[in-house]
Parts: structure tokens; C-alpha cells; sequence
């Protein structure tokens, strides 16, 4: 979702950029609820599936997980090629790691960094540095961070197919809203500075607005409300027509978009403030039919935050459990277990055939990789 960066000192970021990733920030909580079985794949082991080459590194990363970086302090996670980049808000630093090598360094370094997404092989983030409020472009093929444009506040950030987005809160709230909550600007950055495509409004007692990420159909934005309903996803189109709330994307809090289509952990059973536990869900960029991909189940697919996608696999990392990767064709689910597998993260990215994610213990907080 998400993204610029820089790093400095120490710390981490993953993710190569390049695949179809995951998500924005890490999200807290859940909605509650128990759900039931019902997945449509059948887990799988590492070791299963002989006939799909699971290396990459020219072998030095398999179906079995692979430390890559510990002490990693990470809002955010994106990949490209074999490479991670992660992010940490409090330090505004953001590092690139070899996944094949283990080689860490910082590549961009913000006074405050606010938000951070990804577009192919370029992070984009909105945030200050070197005094400036705006967002800026960080090139992973050239190496340099450079403005975008300078924005009268900071605010949240994503970009697809080489366009710039961002959503800025309101100086103030409309006087006419019965809420007395201000709306949001969906502003276009080009350059000769932003461009105003949409207005957010606050239709209800909020409790917040998200920016999830873009497709080469426009900007996906979530709001959460203070009443007991199960909120789903608003496409706000590139192009400035009028917005539209996407099928089958109740709970939703993150997208992993792959050529015409994206995914979703997704609620299809809405009731009241929606389930913990989710379907993962097919949805296509444009009109047409969303398909379940993997079915909800109690134990597989629980506090599922982030989704990340790649052309043969969609994975995820639910809360407290290693990550699962679906197999697009055969809808079986892959379990990668790793040395840690109970924790508090829920931050995965996918690059070019390759899965990492963030592990997080109450005394740890580890960078993990392995093919899925």
C-alpha cells in the first residue's frame, strides 16, 4: 500500500519489490467471531509437489524458511525481484535486504514517515524529509529518493501502473456534515502537483479511513464506522468518475493485486461486525465474477491482515500461525512452518517467486523468506 523510504540506521525492511504484495501498515485486532470450517484446498507440506521448482538464489532459498535478518523493526513490508524492503514509522528508516545474500542497507531516511507503498520496482511515501512535507519516489533500479511534490500535510499513499495517489484529511469539517467529522481529498500527484480526483465523505460516525491500495482501475479506500456493521471496500475510479463499492470485499483490510485481478481476505457471510475468520477471495480488476479461492476455515484462516500474490501463488500471514500460500491452479494451501510460528505480525510480501514476512515474538522480531 503503501511508500517511500529512507533508512538509516539500522533496522529493517523487507521486501524486493516486484511481485504483487502485501498490504500497507500492520493492522491491529479483530472482529470477532468464530467462524466455522469450510476450506476449499487441503493443507500441504513443503515437500509436497515435487514437480514445482521451489528454489530461487540459485538454491540458497527452498520451501524451507530461511532467517534472513533479525532485530527487524517494520510498519511496513514490500518485495521486488529477491530483495525486501521494510519500513519503521518511529525512526523513519527504510532498508533493503538481499534475500539471497542477507546484505542489509538503509535507502532512505525521513524525519517523520507517514506512509508506504509500492509500484512495481519503485516505493512511494508520503511523510518529511530534509525539512519538506510531501511525498517522494524511492527508484530501486536507480538507488535515489527524489519529491514528488510537497503536500500541505501528510498523509496516506498508493500508487499503480506509474500514477501517484494520495488521501489527505480535511483542514476542517464540512459544516453541513450531521457528523461533524471532516472528509478526505483524493489527490493525483503529478508534476506540477497534486490534483484533486475525489472527496471522501464522512457518511457516518467514523472511526477511520483507509487508503488499501490501487489497481490500474483506481484507488481503493475503507472506512470504518462507529455502528455494528462489517465494512467493506469503495473503488474511487482513476479516471474521476463516480465511485463504487466492490463485491465481495466486506472485512477486507489489504489487496494483492496481479495482472486483471486482485485478492482478498474477505468476510462473505456479513453479520454485524463481521468474523475473524475469512474466505480469500478472487475478485477481478474489472467487471465480472469474484471467485472463492480458499474457503474460510477456523484453524487456516483466521486474523488474516495481509494478503501478498505473486502469478502462481497467494499467501498470507495470519496472527499467531506461520504463513499459508494458495496455489492459484490447484487451490491447495501450502503451510511454510519456521522456527518461530506463534506471533504478533501479520506483515508479508511476495518478489519474483519468493514469500517473506515478519515474525514477531514479545522478546524477537525476525525477517523469514522461503519459495512457495
Amino acid at each position: 500500500m503503501l511508500r517511500l523510504f529512507l533508512l538509516a540506521a539500522a533496522g529493517f525492511i523487507l521486501l524486493p519489490l516486484g511481485g504483487c504484495l502485501g498490504g500497507k501498515s500492520e493492522l491491529n485486532g479483530s472482529d470477532g467471531g468464530d467462524g466455522s470450517g469450510g476450506g476449499v484446498g487441503v493443507p500441504i507440506g513443503p515437500d509436497d509437489d515435487a514437480e514445482v521448482d521451489r528454489t530461487a538464489c540459485g538454491g540458497a532459498l527452498t520451501s524451507v524458511p530461511e532467517r534472513v535478518a533479525t532485530e527487524v523493526s517494520a510498519d511496513w513490508l514490500y518485495a521486488s525481484g529477491t530483495h525486501a524492503f521494510w519500513a519503521d514509522q518511529e525512526t523513519g528508516r527504510v532498508q533493503e535486504v538481499d534475500l539471497c545474500t542477507g546484505e542489509i542497507r538503509v535507502v532512505a531516511q525521513f524525519e517523520f514517515l507517514t506512509d508506504l507503498a509500492q509500484d512495481g520496482a519503485t516505493l512511494l511515501a508520503t511523510g518529511t524529509k530534509d525539512g519538506v512535507v510531501g511525498a517522494f519516489r524511492y527508484d530501486n533500479l536507480r538507488d535515489e529518493v527524489v519529491l514528488l511534490s510537497e503536500l500541505r500535510r501528510s498523509g496516506q499513499v498508493a500508487a499503480a501502473n506509474g500514477r501517484v495517489f494520495v488521501l489527505l484529511e480535511q483542514d476542517t469539517a464540512d459544516p453541513e456534515s450531521p457528523y461533524g467529522e471532516p472528509h478526505f481529498d483524493l489527490l493525483e500527484v503529478l508534476p506540477d502537483g497534486p490534483v484533486l480526483l475525489h472527496v471522501v465523505e464522512a457518511r457516518a460516525p467514523m472511526t477511520s479511513t483507509s487508503l488499501v491500495g490501487a489497481s490500474a482501475a483506481g484507488v481503493y479506500v475503507r472506512q470504518d464506522f462507529d455502528c455494528g456493521c462489517n465494512a467493506g471496500l469503495t473503488l474511487y475510479p482513476s479516471d474521476g468518475t463516480d465511485s463504487k463499492g466492490i463485491t465481495d470485499s466486506a472485512g477486507s483490510r489489504s489487496i494483492a493485486v496481479q495482472g486483471d485481478r486482485m485478492f482478498l481476505a474477505s468476510d462473505l457471510d456479513p453479520q454485524g461486525f463481521g468474523e475473524s475468520v475469512v474466505d480469500i477471495v478472487s475478485v477481478p480488476i474489472e467487471d465480472g465474477e469474484s471467485k472463492v479461492l480458499f474457503g474460510r476455515d477456523e484453524a487456516l484462516t483466521r486474523d488474516v491482515y495481509q494478503i501478498a500474490a505473486d502469478e502462481r501463488s497467494v499467501c498470507i500471514k495470519p496472527i499467531r500461525t506461520a504463513p499459508r500460500c494458495i496455489d492459484q491452479t490447484s487451490g491447495e494451501l501450502r503451510s511454510l512452518s519456521a522456527e518461530s510460528n506463534t506471533d504478533s505480525s501479520s506483515l508479508i510480501a511476495m518478489g519474483d517467486g519468493v514469500v517473506a514476512w515478519v515474525s514477531r515474538t514479545e522478546t524477537t522480531a525476525e525477517l523469514w523468506a522461503a519459495v512457495p
